[in-house]
């Protein structure tokens, strides 16, 4: 049977707090697998900037290429997506894309009603950033910065995965998820969960060897195995 070994990185709890991290670590798998768009949904840019910052040489190469995708305007506040002077210039210069565009798998909906769809709730089994992660992918295919089949890393604050991208027409039949690369373990901010309130949660941790005691994201990674490629 043929097969390859790779690893998880899984944060304490969800949210912005792991954004770094997030970004090192996929950046860091994009590039040891031969991957070279990574798709980001970042509301402001942060994201983006943080990718520089910590891999400029990577990027200004282009062996890795940064795609972002954010809300569609009138969706959320506009100061949410005001992307400051010196962040736009940056993206700018480095020809980086951020999409704005609607959910695709959302339903047209009255703008007072607030509850999240069926699919959205599914993919929160995984983590609330786990939904943004599929959005970003399809819109970027549905742009064209992405071929539908594509391999791509496709990340939000928290969570990140290597998945085959589709357009949104296709998304049942075609888009495939290969590969979780970081995600969280507790799910504070969509379920309301506490790390101390979860039961067998801490023993877990205590199996894996961690030696996290605050709920902050750990910045620790497994080590992998060196992956030659994916199929």
């Amino acid at each position: 049977m043929r097969r390859y070994r790779t690893g998880t990185t899984y944060f304490l709890t969800e949210g912005k707090s792991n954004l770094s991290d997030c970004v090192r670590l996929s950046i860091k798998q994009a590039h040891r697998v031969g991957i070279p768009k990574v798709i980001m949904f970042t509301a402001n840019g942060e994201g983006l900037e943080l990718a520089y910052r910590q891999s400029n040489e990577l990027i200004e190469s282009k062996k890795v290429q940064l795609i972002g995708v954010s809300f569609a305007f009138g969706s959320v506040k506009n100061e949410a997506l005001i992307v400051p002077k010196e962040r736009q210039l940056l993206i700018d210069r480095l020809g980086i894309p951020i999409l704005h565009a609607a959910d695709p798998l959302e339903d047209l909906r009255h703008p007072k009603r607030v509850e999240k769809n069926l699919i959205q709730r599914a993919l929160e089994f995984f983590s609330g950033g786990m939904a943004l992660c599929i959005r970003a992918a399809l819109i970027a295919c549905d742009a064209g910065y992405v071929l539908p089949g594509e391999h791509v890393v496709s990340m939000s604050a928290d969570t990140s995965v290597i998945l085959k991208a589709a357009p949104s027409a296709y998304v049942f039949s075609t888009l495939s998820v290969r590969e979780i690369i970081c995600k969280p373990i507790v799910q504070d901010i969509t379920k309301g969960e506490s790390l101390a309130a979860e039961v067998n949660v801490e023993v877990l941790l205590q199996r894996r060897g961690s030696s996290q005691k605050a709920l902050p994201a750990s910045s620790k990674e497994r080590p992998t195995p060196k992956l030659s490629g994916l199929r």
